[in-house]
C-alpha cells in the first residue's frame, strides 16, 4: 500500500485530486497508476514517513513501541518457565534425552520467519499474516532464550554436571551421560546464571515500556533525529 502524498499542511489529499495528479503526470491511457506495479496504485513517495503529519508519525512510533513492549513481555515469560521451573530446565540439560537439538531448532525456525519477514514484504505488510508471522518468531526467540537460560542456570562444569561412562566419553556419545540435578542447586553466593539472562530480559522490556509510555503521551517529535 502506497500512502498518497501530503500536501503542504502535512494533510493527504483527497483520493480523486491524488488520482487527478496521476493522470496529469501521465498514468492514464489505460495503464495501471504506479507504470504496472502489482496491486495498482501510484509510486510510493520518497520518505513517506518523513513527511507524513506529526499526527500519523506519533501514532505510528506508539504502535511500534507497543508490538515491540508485547513480544518483550512474552519473550520475558517464557524464559521465566525456563528459569524456575526446574523439571523444563532439566528437560533441556539432559542428553539422555536428545534434547541438545532443542535450542539449535528454536534458533533456526526464529531466523527462517524472520527470513520470511524481511524478504516477503506483502506477507510482512497482510494482515493477519504479520500478526501471526511476529508471534511464531516471538514464540521461537522466546524458547530459544529459555534454552540459553536454562544451561546458565547450573553453575557447574559439564564434568560437574553429567556422570558418563568412560566408553561415552571416549565417543563423544553424551546421550549415555546421566544429569546430576543437585549441581544446579549450588549455593555458592553468586547469581544464578539463568537469572542473570532473565534480568537482562527484564531491563530491556522496563526500558521499552518506559519509551513507549512516553511516545503515547510526548508532543515532541523525534523522528528526524535518526542519531
Amino acid at each position: 500500500y502506497a500512502p498518497p502524498p501530503p500536501r503542504p499542511g502535512g494533510m493527504y489529499q483527497a483520493p480523486q485530486v491524488q488520482a487527478a495528479a496521476v493522470q496529469a503526470a501521465g498514468g492514464g491511457g489505460g495503464r495501471r497508476p504506479g507504470g504496472g506495479r502489482p496491486g495498482g496504485g501510484p509510486t510510493p513517495v520518497p520518505d513517506a514517513v518523513a513527511t507524513a503529519s506529526q499526527a500519523a508519525r506519533l501514532g505510528f512510533i506508539r504502535k511500534v513501541y507497543c508490538i515491540l513492549s508485547l513480544q518483550l513481555a512474552v519473550t520475558f515469560g517464557i524464559v521465566s518457565i525456563f528459569t524456575f521451573v526446574p523439571d523444563v530446565r532439566f528437560w533441556v540439560l539432559d542428553y539422555k534425552g536428545g534434547n541438545p537439538w532443542f535450542s539449535w531448532t528454536c534458533m533456526g525456525a526464529a531466523f527462517g520467519v524472520f527470513i520470511v519477514l524481511v524478504c516477503c514484504g506483502e506477507m510482512a505488510r497482510r494482515h493477519p499474516w504479520n500478526m501471526i508471522l511476529l508471534l511464531v518468531f516471538t514464540a521461537f526467540e522466546g524458547l530459544f532464550l529459555g534454552s540459553i537460560a536454562a544451561r546458565y542456570a547450573c553453575n557447574a562444569p559439564s564434568s560437574e554436571l553429567y556422570s558418563c561412562p568412560t566408553s561415552a566419553l571416549i565417543t563423544n556419545d553424551y546421550s549415555q551421560c546421566t544429569l546430576n540435578r543437585d549441581m544446579c542447586n549450588k549455593a555458592d553466593g553468586s547469581i544464578p546464571g539463568g537469572y542473570l539472562v532473565l534480568i537482562a530480559i527484564g531491563a530491556t522490556v522496563v526500558l521499552v515500556l518506559s519509551l513507549t509510555l512516553f511516545a503515547c503521551q510526548t508532543k515532541f517529535d523525534f523522528t528526524g533525529a535518526a542519531p
